[in-house]
């Protein structure tokens, strides 16, 4: 295709060479599009997963409490240097809620333990 772009000449002439670089911007698009639609489905099966292990103990609080003590030891506070920050896997500068939180397999642990408290 990216051959047919650059050499090829067919019988449309610019329209055809047009028309191939809108499919690609379009399945592109899609590409992103389905990434962020599966990992929106796995953050939901997460909370689903919360709700039916809180109905099947019978108790949520538990299982809350149970992500906060999990949760505490994995937060770092603040690493004032830039030269640190890129030896962690996630940076931990970085806003919790930002446009990388629409690529995140898991939700929010501060966020599973409200709906949990709510339960």
């Amino acid at each position: 295709m990216m051959r047919s772009l650059r050499f090829g000449r067919g019988s449309g002439g610019k329209k055809s060479g047009q028309a191939q670089i809108l499919i690609m911007v379009l399945a592109l698009i899609g590409l992103l599009l389905a990434t962020v639609f599966r990992f929106a489905l796995s953050r939901k099966r997460e909370y689903l997963a919360d709700a039916g292990s809180s109905e099947l103990t019978k108790n949520p609080l538990a299982l809350a409490s149970a992500l906060e003590k999990v949760s505490q030891d994995a937060t770092i506070e603040a690493v004032k240097r830039k030269d640190v920050a890129q030896m962690f896997i996630e940076n931990p500068q970085l806003e919790k809620e930002s446009l990388f939180s629409l690529f995140a397999t898991h939700p929010p642990i501060e966020k599973r333990i409200q709906l949990l408290r709510q339960f």
